[in-house]
């Protein structure tokens, strides 16, 4: 298809989004009232005036009435579409099929056309949820608009707040703590009140009150020195150095062994973690214990199985990475962008989602950084102008409208088969509702048998004096229409216009045709009626006698009677005489 783009009409421009005709422009237009009155070929009538004909019946305009960027090419976003204007009587028409921004609403659309879907206003709102927990902010989740909290539950610190949303407040047993400078347990994150001990050490609890913490109390501190293990006993790391007596010089037997266990208490046992043992050297040394103890869980040493010994921090969960399965935002495009960070090779990184066949929803789905591509929402009814919009059924989507070309002017039949000018579209047909008579004024109003479409009415035109024997036959004033023809006087029909008394050269007297030349009744003229025993001869009452004896011109002979209308000799009996 030709495409075209206007860049002048007449006095005013025609531009690629919007067009100008200011019509007064120029007083050399002419006034016209159809094209027939302009220069075939290079002007139309528009609006009462003959303007240069701006374009061909194939040509297709691009066009989108929303805002652009400093009046440029418009950058569609979401929903919103561009539309065409159809070249119709050599000028382009309204833009159809565009679809301009919107109200966001919460569809999972962009409907606003910006940088974002299912955004929503700030504002606050109420989670229903304890503690800090149940401040949030209004969401999208669907097709509903939720409140989502915007603090997830942390460790309680002491604030007079109820960090941890467990419906308490600066509670002692979520106060970890550990005194500061010395060894033992560090706090991992720095922040976190998560601390991680060697051996036989423990973080204590600091008190809370009013939101100030107090001293730490509870508290296991490592021990000066390592000493030597009772015997049966498991030797523990009481300085918590990460070694088990190493300051025991007199250890007993030499080759003897005892077990040990250098971890955290409560670990040993747990997941991977497991007492192991140490020999007695010849100086009264013990060896290192061969203890597994807690090692930070890592995609290094992922477990590929349900296997407790891949809990490697010892503390009852399994993987439990740091960050893993956490949202995050890598560099894949679309619906792909936002995936969750997991192990690979070793590492944890954002993996993405995988691409999905598009679906023509506002949303990237195939991640080719294109949106909806591949759906015609010019044509396609299931999504006519935009996603998710479908056309009703028996419609037709033109040109992104859902239209139907049964009476639809500008798709009459098919998309893009205007009915013409002056013309109806009555089942996809060009119709002239002026004058068909199966389409007389509307689609589908026929006239009856007899009766002809003129003007949009229907007439019977053997009667009607406005439209006499035609719809273009007016009968003068006074004339009456008998049988499509135009009469003077109104009288010279009778019964309706069923005889035409002039035609059969009478007159219409009290409703008949009569011959006003012979009827007794209507002499000479209508009414005038004759004496008994005169008779109507050439318009005039005579005698009934031997001149016109019976009938006019019906002449006796000489010496002969006339006797009740017959010619009798004279001296007849039966005349009376």
């Amino acid at each position: 298809m030709t495409r075209a783009r206007v860049t002048l009409l007449a006095a005013g421009s025609c531009l690629a989004w919007a067009c100008s005709v200011p019509l007064d422009a120029n007083p050399a237009f002419r006034g016209c009232e159809a094209d027939a009155d302009c220069d075939e070929g290079a002007e139309v009538c528009h609006r009462g005036f003959c303007v240069a004909a701006a374009c061909e019946p194939e040509d297709m305009l691009d066009c989108y009435t929303g805002a652009t960027p400093d009046g440029g090419t418009p950058i569609i976003r979401g929903v919103c579409r561009v539309g065409q204007r159809s070249c119709v009587d050599g000028l382009f028409g309204p833009c159809r099929g565009q679809v301009l921004p919107g109200i966001e609403v919460c569809n999972g659309l962009n409907d606003d056309c910006d940088e974002d879907i299912d955004e929503q206003p700030e504002a606050s709102c109420e989670t229903g949820q304890q503690g800090q927990c149940n401040q949030g902010q209004p969401a999208c989740a669907g097709a509903e608009i939720v409140c989502r909290r915007v603090q997830d539950p942390r460790s309680e610190v002491c604030d007079d707040l109820d960090n941890d949303c467990d419906g308490d407040i600066d509670e002692q047993a979520d106060m970890a703590c550990f005194p500061a400078g010395t060894n033992g347990c560090t706090e991992q994150p720095a922040g976190s009140g998560k601390f991680v001990c060697q051996g036989v050490c423990r973080a204590g609890v600091s008190a809370c009150t009013s939101g100030v913490s107090q001293e730490c109390a509870g508290a296991v501190m490592a021990q000066t020195g390592d000493g030597c293990t009772l015997m049966g006993q498991v030797a523990l790391d009481d300085d918590c150095d990460g070694q088990v007596d190493e300051d025991c010089s007199a250890c007993g037997v030499a080759g003897s062994t005892q077990g040990c266990y250098g971890g955290p208490v409560g670990t040993m046992d747990v997941g991977a973690c497991a007492a192991g043992a140490q020999t007695c050297l010849g100086d009264g040394r013990w060896t290192a214990c061969d203890a597994v103890t807690p090692e930070a869980e890592s995609c290094a040493n992922l477990s590929t199985g349900d296997d407790a010994a891949a809990d490697n921090d010892c503390n009852g969960v399994t993987d439990d990475i740091e960050g893993r399965g956490e949202p995050c935002v890598g560099a894949a495009q679309g619906r792909c962008a936002l995936g969750a960070r997991d192990c690979q090779s070793d590492a944890l990184t954002c993996v993405s989602p995988p691409a999905i066949a598009e679906l023509c929803n506002g949303v990237d789905d195939d991640c080719d950084g294109v949106v909806d591509n591949g759906f015609d929402l010019l044509g396609d009814e299931a999504n006519c102008g935009a996603c998710g919009r479908p056309c009703a059924e028996g419609l037709a989507c033109c040109n992104g409208s859902c239209v139907n070309t049964q009476s639809d002017g500008a798709n009459c039949g098919t998309c893009g088969s205007a009915a013409g000018e002056g013309l109806a579209c009555c089942s996809g047909s060009s119709r002239d509702t002026s004058s068909d008579p199966q389409h007389c004024g509307a689609c589908g109003r026929a006239c009856g048998a007899g009766r002809s479409c003129c003007d949009g009415v229907c007439v019977d035109t053997s009667r009607d004096a406005a439209h006499c024997g035609s719809c273009t036959q007016a009968c003068e004033a006074g004339q009456t229409c008998c049988q499509s023809g135009c009469r003077a006087p109104a009288s010279s029909f009778c019964q309706g216009c069923a005889q035409d008394c002039v035609s059969m050269d009478r007159e219409c007297c009290m409703g008949a045709c009569v011959d006003t030349d012979t009827d007794p009744s209507s002499c000479g003229s209508c009414g005038n009626s004759c004496d008994p025993g005169e008779l109507c001869c050439d318009g005039g009452c005579v005698p009934d006698d031997t001149a016109n004896c019976g009938t006019c011109g019906n002449s006796c002979a000489p010496g002969s009677l006339c006797c009740g209308g017959q010619c009798t000799p004279q001296g007849a009996a039966n005349c009376g005489t």
